[in-house]
């Protein structure tokens, strides 16, 4: 317990000292994310919170994790995204190169023995592993299109992440887990709306990676079926999954390309549909929470215990999902009116 709360308050404290000098260095170098047609800022915002939010992961789990056996296989790995995504907030690159950039570091946590065990092929594991990595990379890269959200359900997914890790024994993957949500929420605390800087690629598709990549690393007691292995981190990472899904689902619907940028996420069609955006991203962070708990509960006690809790979130889901497709296939910001 020393350990993972150690971990957490020298990520927060680390991240909350880093983002402001992140946010003085990005704009006396300009990087900077100008207002476009699809975005939903209307003021430059400067990028690279996602140093703040590595570093502060990188420095704190090294320095908190038991017997001085960090998981260096991740970390190895978080370096590599988070440079992926520094060359693409600096340059551009292409979504096929980001692509295949991911594809190539999720297959080298594969080489270092980090993958599911889901089937009795090989090749089906290793396939099913670098899927994994990268839907989870590209979703929480996606999820940041509003102040506040990414990082947010950021810090609930590696929340819950602590909790499952440290009861079954994974303290390495614990204290990163920790390390991760404390550093979400320092960047947290200058990135809620209104946001004064950017997490930029650097830092969504980090945060996507490391929830993706512990339930790689982890070893569990018991058997690592899909739902030991992949309930909770799915659960509490379903905001992002869901928010793919409506994208992917209205845009093929309309004839709209996916992987572009756009005013037609779950955050704008709730604010189409009368919140504020403060009001959006806390309705998705409580419903991640929700999605959490019953991933945990589920993972501890069975999916026949909370069977009726499941039907209840797939028709609430289900119902909001209807809600938020009738929104419009792309929306404006009220102000913008």
């Amino acid at each position: 317990m020393t350990s993972l709360v150690g971990a957490g308050l020298l990520a927060l404290a680390l991240s909350a000292a880093l983002t402001p000098v992140c946010r003085r260095a990005a704009l006396a170098w300009r990087i900077v994310d100008l207002p476009r047609p699809n975005r939903w800022h209307r003021t430059p915002v400067p990028l690279l919170g996602g140093v703040a939010v590595m570093v502060a992961v990188a420095v704190a789990t090294v320095a908190w994790t038991p017997s001085g056996s960090p998981p260096w296989a991740v970390l190895g790995g978080g370096a590599a995204i988070f440079g992926l995504g520094v060359v693409d907030d600096l340059r551009g690159l292409s979504p096929v190169t980001k692509l295949v950039g991911q594809t190539v570091i999720a297959a080298c946590l594969n080489a270092f023995g980090l993958q599911l065990d889901l089937f009795d092929s090989a090749a089906l594991n290793v396939a099913s592993s670098v899927f994994w990595v990268v839907a989870l990379v590209n979703a929480f890269n996606l999820l940041d299109h509003m102040d506040g959200l990414a990082a947010g359900v950021a810090v609930v997914a590696g929340g819950f992440q602590v909790v499952f890790f440290a009861t079954d024994g994974n303290l390495a993957e614990a204290v990163t887990a920790a390390a991760l949500a404390g550093a979400a929420m320092g960047f947290l605390l200058f990135n809620f709306p209104p946001a004064g800087i950017f997490l930029g690629d650097a830092g969504s598709l980090l945060i996507g990676y490391f929830i993706a990549s512990l339930s790689l690393s982890a070893t569990f007691p018991y058997s690592r079926s899909v739902v030991s292995i992949l309930l909770v981190p799915v659960m509490s990472s379903l905001v992002p999954i869901l928010d793919v899904a409506l994208v992917t689902v209205t845009r093929r619907l309309t004839g709209r390309r996916i992987m572009v940028g756009g005013r037609d996420h779950s955050s704008h069609r709730l604010v189409a549909l009368g919140l504020s955006d403060r009001q959006a991203v806390l309705t998705l962070y409580a419903l991640a929470v929700t999605c959490g708990v019953l991933g945990l509960l589920s993972a501890r006690y069975g999916l026949s215990r909370t069977a009726v809790l499941f039907i209840m979130l797939v028709v609430g889901v289900g119902w909001l999902g209807v809600r938020l497709a009738a929104a419009g296939p792309e929306l404006s910001r009220p102000q913008d009116d």
